[in-house]
């Protein structure tokens, strides 16, 4: 057996001694679809190190050390990327009848579980959710494998995720990626997407954002994508218990750059625009975003070849090497002035004792946070410790850029985004 177990059939509900592992939202729902084919299971199991009752919906709960039998069934009911790790433990323990559902059974038992209508609206919900974010729906195709065939609109291609994978390099307007079949890639299914639209839609589980060394916003950047619409939205536990996200994603240009949801308002493209096209404004929960004076515009892309949200920097940080990360703790004289170690107030010191600059985030008087340059060792109390908002850096652009022209020195302090938008503002 590898680890991967024996694939999950309705065959095994006629096993007697079958146990259940796990009674987190898969072992539910295999409990509930065991109890409508009229069968239950001899007991859960649970991991040694868990803390459980001892009767679970009138089911003994045991550990895998009260299973004397080796040769008991046990369906190991987690997720797919989950069942690894208890496989290979069982295995260690002696047990030989180890059952996995797969994706497509997973589906099969929601399906079969949870009411037509509640289905129908579940998806009714997402698609028109999605579908509302398209200005035209002709040249549009829409990768599903459990959409219900109602909801579908002639003017849309339809085709399975296997078909997707597998169909020639046609273009089209827009892409919806739609309750695919999870077996498949999410990043291969992104990666063809992104090849194939400058426009594609998201309905996706949303702990598949970021799924072991998987991350799907570290793959969009990758593409020179950007979000420009996002949702979150909680399926009841009868439903397969989860929170699900919408996800808009469009090519980074100049129609889609002020919508990016995914700026940080670093304010690099407003400092780069030749024409001074670009104004950065704050919204009414404090997010700042960029807006483009069409009239002033002269369409050379300086704003997106230099965001550092659209570009993907992550060669360019690789040349510090595997040696630049460090832990520092200066004496007690800084550190009870600064927060953690006081490394910043040591540089900044240095800094100033060679007639050099640092540039920090400061209190403003209206209880905002702004980057101020500064040579004065006076000042230091004000750029010192953490500040837990978003700071403004907006203005500091030109006047690194000049005292760096001119041979000075400038220590800059920033989140990694804004250290990335003063870089590439400076250039070489």
């Amino acid at each position: 057996m590898n680890l991967k177990g024996i694939v999950l059939t309705n065959e095994i509900l006629n096993e007697e001694e079958l146990f259940i592992f796990g009674v987190g939202l898969v072992g539910r729902l295999f409990f509930r679809y065991m109890k409508k084919h009229n069968k239950a299971p001899q007991g859960f199991i649970i991991s040694n190190s868990h803390d459980a009752p001892e009767i679970l919906w009138g089911i003994r709960v045991f550990d895998t050390k009260s299973v004397v039998n080796k040769d008991a069934k046990i369906v190991v009911s987690l997720l797919p990327e989950s069942q690894a790790g208890v496989i290979e433990s069982l295995l260690s323990q002696g047990f030989r009848n180890i059952y996995c559902p797969d994706e497509k059974f997973i589906q099969k038992m929601r399906l079969e579980l949870i009411p037509e209508k509640d289905q129908f609206a579940s998806q009714k919900l997402r698609i028109s959710e999605l579908a509302g974010n398209i200005k035209n729906l002709t040249n549009c195709l829409l990768v599903s494998d459990y959409i219900k065939k109602s909801l579908l609109t002639p003017s849309c291609v339809y085709i399975d995720t296997k078909t997707f994978l597998s169909s020639d390099e046609k273009r089209y307007d827009n892409i919806l990626l739609f309750l695919p079949d999870w077996s498949f890639s999410l990043e291969e299914m992104v990666e063809k997407a992104t090849g194939l639209s400058d426009n594609v839609y998201l309905s996706i589980r949303s702990r598949y954002m970021r799924n072991g060394s998987y991350d799907l916003l570290a793959q969009i950047k990758r593409k020179g994508f950007i979000i420009t619409k996002y949702r979150y939205f909680y399926r009841p536990e009868w439903e397969y218990e989860n929170d699900d996200v919408l996800l808009v994603i469009k090519k980074g240009n100049l129609d889609s750059f002020c919508e990016n949801l995914m700026c940080n308002g670093c304010g690099l493209c407003a400092n780069i625009c030749p024409q001074h096209a670009i104004t950065v404004t704050t919204d009414s929960v404090g997010n700042c975003k960029p807006t483009i004076d069409k009239d002033k515009c002269i369409h050379c892309n300086r704003c997106i070849k230099s965001c550092p949200v659209i570009n993907d920097k992550k060669e360019q940080l690789s040349e510090l090497g595997s040696d630049g990360c460090f832990a520092y703790m200066a004496k007690d004289s800084y550190r009870m002035k600064s927060s953690s170690g006081a490394a910043f107030a040591v540089l900044a010191d240095a800094f100033f004792k060679a007639g050099d600059y640092v540039c920090g985030a400061s209190w403003t008087d209206n209880y905002s946070v702004k980057h101020i340059v500064t040579n004065d060792p006076d000042q230091l109390d004000l750029i010192r410790k953490s500040k837990y908002v978003r700071s403004d850096i907006s203005d500091v652009f030109e006047t690194i850029k000049e005292l760096a022209t001119n041979g000075k020195k400038v220590l800059f302090s920033g989140c990694p985004c804004q250290v990335m938008a003063v870089k590439t503002y400076l250039g070489e």
